[in-house]
């Protein structure tokens, strides 16, 4: 007598189906929690972390004051390209990402002494205030532009909108103290007003529309009005595609590929798991696992958002 197929039951891939799904369903909830519960407090750890190395530099007169600095034992840079000879290289170094070049405070908003980080990568703007590479830092003669979040990791331009003409920018930087006064408001499309060539001037800039959702880019104009600081030359610079406005950071697609193909051996394990062993052994030990690996996923996934948002 020929052996009779074996026939899964229709609920215990009903129930299989089901494990998939809550395990997807498990995936957006803690994608979403962190982006919305998380990212602020990465930021605040972030934030201390950035302020106790900017107050360092700041007692040892080596925080940054342009895009290079002179190499110093312990401080690591970005080699300029284009330096005819290796002691050159070795003397001057571009700041490198991430690295803290000052203080913002806005009076009207409630910012106060938020770290500002040199360049505007996704990375970066997760951590703090994010001065484009390629203009003055604040203080300077000059356009200086700084990138803030409007809604996640923090938010520290999340009321930029509510600044009016008159408002006081402070900006702390290795070159001392230099204020700003807000002269509007714009977004793309309005006029842009004309730059004073006497007088240093600041565009913040951040995400608008409804939270979370950015339809377009706010910007609010400053200028400065306190005696402008040295300025050291502006060298040519090429920024990365990560740096632009509303960008995200597509080198973080291989990390993401990783995590999700993880998650998926695990997705697949644990609804073996279940049909074997039953759910709640399943997911007793699957569950920890599997919110460890979505946890990794978001905080790789978050990258690809744009470095406004």
């Amino acid at each position: 007598m020929p052996a009779r197929p074996v026939v899964v039951p229709g609920s215990a891939v009903a129930g299989a189906a089901g494990a998939a799904v809550t395990i997807l369903s498990c995936l957006l909830l803690v994608f979403v929690g962190y982006v919305v519960l998380l990212s602020p407090l990465a930021f605040e750890r972030a934030q201390d972390l950035k302020y106790a190395d900017l107050r360092l530099a700041l007692a040892r007169a080596t925080a940054p004051v342009g895009q290079t600095f002179i190499d110093q034992p312990d401080v690591q840079g970005e080699a300029i390209p284009g330096e005819d000879t290796e002691v050159e290289q070795a003397q001057e170094l571009l700041t490198g990402l991430g690295t803290p070049v000052g203080l913002m405070s806005i009076d009207g908003i409630g910012l106060r002494d938020s770290v500002i980080l040199e360049g505007t990568t996704p990375a970066v703007t997760r951590a703090g205030l994010g001065h484009q590479r390629n203009s003055v830092l604040p203080g300077q003669l000059g356009l200086s532009i700084i990138f803030g979040r409007a809604w996640s990791h923090g938010a520290p331009f999340g009321d930029l909108d509510r600044l009016e003409p008159g408002a006081v920018i402070t900006v702390t930087t290795g070159q001392g103290i230099s204020t700003y006064e807000v002269t509007g408001r714009r977004q793309p499309g309005d006029v842009i007003p004309r730059r004073p060539p006497d007088r240093g001037v600041l565009i913040l800039v951040t995400a608008s529309g409804a939270p979370y959702v950015p339809t377009g880019v706010l910007y609010v104009d400053a200028v400065l009005t306190s005696e402008p600081q040295p300025t050291p030359p502006l060298r040519r610079l090429t920024l990365e595609p990560a740096e632009a406005t509303m960008a995200g950071d597509t080198s973080s697609w291989l990390p993401v590929m990783l995590w999700s193909q993880a998650l998926l051996l695990c997705v697949v394990v644990v609804t073996w798991a279940r049909l074997k062993w039953g759910r709640r052994q399943a997911w007793l030990a699957g569950a920890p696992l599997i919110l460890a690996l979505s946890y990794g996923l978001s905080t790789a996934a978050v990258q690809l958002l744009p470095n406004l948002l």
